[in-house]
């Protein structure tokens, strides 16, 4: 019997086992060995995606060897390590080090274009009807890429196509898609769009201002109404009412009226105003016209009239309408002071008959006086003015569209367009942004005036500033933060430009393609700027040169406060991104442009973010002296004080 028969049978897988061990040893192919005798390539590793074609190749070497061939070319071996750079082909490449006796080898993929991105829908400087923002478009690249818009995941369907919706509240947006390639490059694309419900661009915005008129303004009211209650006015009503009594004894006629100035009180109620005149100091001389030419003289005085009318106001086409429901004239302190036989004549009679003329003409003159001295007083409303809105002027003009009394005051909404400053350009746009507003804040118990503006009505400034091209500006010169003057050479340090001299200056021209759009927030409100041109030209030998043109977004928190002439809006918080809009060979990603000019840049885009022009206008001839001011449901609130 065989005493080794299991042994003999077992030299085979040893050899075998050997043979594999001396390849592992000898690191051929399979990327490095680790045993005393090997040689390991450590970077790059096999299968890496490299994103230059200058490539780093270090490893170690324990054969003792003191220069190694990478790629055919010596390298020195310090210490057991070598390192060196190698050109390598764009595409899929081989990379093998060798000492002469024992070799490894990768294989790497050079990777030398970042993705392309392409956002086909919305196209830039989109308007987008209703509450969905969906962007649709592709990535390419030779290898697997990650994708985020905006900082969220995107996922991309077997053919590189990307299709994401995001509902959003009414406003301008500006979608940036980003996506990384194994090699880590990074490739973008953006796009902008205002999203949301449209007017039509010379429509009036709807509620676009309430006014509230508290105690103090409806004192001012009142005193602008005492002038019309006046002798002037009352007279010829009670001359016209001759004679005041007749009989066979003869006629009385009066003669004249007078008064001392009225005083007038407005109060407020659910649906009506009351209106309560004093008129202190009533004085009709007359005439006792009697047989045989007998004329006796005598003055009806009474020490004070009051008048209280119950008065309603409303809107019809656009105007304030006051109409007086119910009056009632009372003397008080009624006497008749007459000379001569008239004593011995029925007092009563003609007494009677002379108060009720005078109380007649009284009457008749508040009924006809009153209704359009109070309809004059409303139309001192703030129906046209002009505000400043990223550097243009505006001119707004409206009507009134409700009136109505409240137990707190007058209450009125008033419906405003704005008129261009300028002419109209072709533009492809729909209009201004409705932001959808719940309705003009209701005014509260206030002794001076409450108003409100409509977000609507700035929207419809910013649009109609933007259709006249008010919005576009140039800059003779372009400085850094620190007040330098950038020139060609600066601008050279941070983007591939080429062909101005390095000494040229710079000068930019800016153009929104979108106009700005403001929206409430939890902050107060927000205003954006999607899309803003730049065009940065080298001044050369008088004439420009266009180096680059980039878009901007500009995005600013706007919070109003209590001005000296008014309600200023203090800009904080402002964000600029950003984007190329040419393929130039070395362009910094969009993330990188953020950081290199978005601060250089920003001084250029504060026109975009300025809302100034919000003094309040006088008030029936008093100034409006503001004591606070937010923001409420879309609107812009303050409260003022009549002084």
């Amino acid at each position: 019997m065989d005493r080794y028969p299991r042994l003999v049978r077992a030299l085979p897988l040893l050899s075998l086992f050997w043979l594999a061990y001396a390849a592992l040893g000898a690191g051929c192919a399979l990327g490095g060995g680790d045993d005393e005798r090997g040689l390991v390539i450590v970077e790059p590793r096999d299968g890496a995606r490299v994103s230059s074609s200058a490539v780093r190749v270090a490893g170690t070497v324990r054969t003792g060897a003191r220069q190694v061939r990478v790629q055919g070319e010596p390298v020195a071996v310090s210490a057991g390590e070598f390192q060196t750079t190698v050109e390598l082909p764009e595409g899929p490449a081989h990379i093998e080090v060798t000492d002469g006796e024992v070799s490894a080898a990768v294989d790497v993929f050079v990777d030398l274009a970042p993705p392309r991105v392409t956002i086909e829908s919305p196209a830039l400087g989109a308007y987008v009807e209703g509450s969905e923002l969906r962007v649709r478009g592709r990535v390419e690249d030779v290898s697997a890429v990650t994708v985020t818009a905006d900082g969220e995941p995107v996922a991309l369907d077997e053919q590189g196509r990307f299709d994401f919706a995001r509902t959003v509240p009414r406003g301008a947006y500006r979608v940036r898609v980003v996506a990384v390639d194994a090699a880590g490059h990074v490739g973008s694309a953006f796009t902008t769009a205002i999203v949301g419900h449209f007017a039509a661009p010379h429509d009036l915005v709807p509620e676009a201002i309430a006014v509230a008129l508290g105690d103090e303004a409806l004192e001012a009211i009142a005193d602008t109404i005492a002038p019309h209650i006046s002798p002037e006015n009352v007279e010829p009503v009670v001359l016209a009412a001759n004679p005041v009594a007749s009989g066979f004894w003869g006629e009385v006629a009066a003669t004249s009226e007078a008064h001392d100035r009225a005083q007038v009180t407005i109060t407020p109620g659910s649906d009506s105003i009351a209106v309560a005149i004093a008129i202190p100091n009533v004085r009709v001389p007359f005439e006792a016209r009697l047989p045989l030419g007998i004329r006796i003289h005598g003055t009806t005085t009474a020490t004070r009239a009051l008048v209280e009318a119950t008065v309603q106001v409303s809107a019809l086409d656009g105007r304030p309408l006051v109409r007086i429901v119910d009056s009632n004239v009372v003397l008080e302190g009624l006497f008749i002071d007459v000379s001569g036989l008239w004593d011995y004549v029925d007092r009563t009679f003609v007494t009677s008959a002379l108060e009720g003329t005078i109380q007649e003409g009284i009457r008749t003159a508040v009924e006809t006086k009153v209704p359009p001295a109070l309809e004059a007083a409303l139309e001192g409303l703030p129906l046209s003015y002009d505000i400043e809105l990223a550097g243009y002027t505006a001119r707004l003009a409206g009507e009134v569209a409700e009136l109505r009394a409240t137990e707190a005051g007058l209450r009125a909404v008033l419906d405003f367009g704005v008129n261009p400053l300028g002419l109209p350009g072709s533009v492809d746009a729909p209009g201004p942004l409705l932001l959808g507003l719940p309705g003009a804040p209701g005014g509260n118990a206030f002794r001076g005036v409450e108003g409100a503006m409509s977000l609507d009505l700035l929207n419809a400034a910013l649009f109609a500033a933007w259709r006249v091209g008010g919005l576009s500006h140039s800059f003779a010169e372009l400085h850094e933060p620190s007040g330098r003057l950038v020139d060609a050479a600066v601008l050279g340090l941070l983007l591939p430009i080429e062909g101005p001299a390095r000494d040229a200056p710079l000068a930019v021209n800016v153009e929104a393609v979108l106009p700005p759009v403001v929206r409430p927030t939890d902050d107060g409100v927000e205003i954006h700027a999607a899309d803003v041109r730049i065009d940065l030209i080298a001044q050369t030998g008088g004439e420009g040169t266009r180096l680059l043109t980039v878009s901007a977004g500009v995005r600013a928190t706007v919070r109003p406060f209590v001005a000296e002439d008014g309600i200023g809006l203090s800009v904080m918080n402002v964000e600029v991104s950003i984007d190329g809009l040419e393929d130039i060979p070395g362009l910094p990603p969009a993330e990188r442009l953020d950081e290199m000019l978005g601060e250089l840049l920003a001084p250029l885009l504060e026109p975009f973010t300025e809302l100034r022009g919000f003094a309040i206008p006088s008030f029936y001839g008093l100034t409006l002296v503001p004591e606070d001011a937010s923001v409420y449901q879309g609107y812009v609130v303050f409260e003022a004080n009549l002084q």
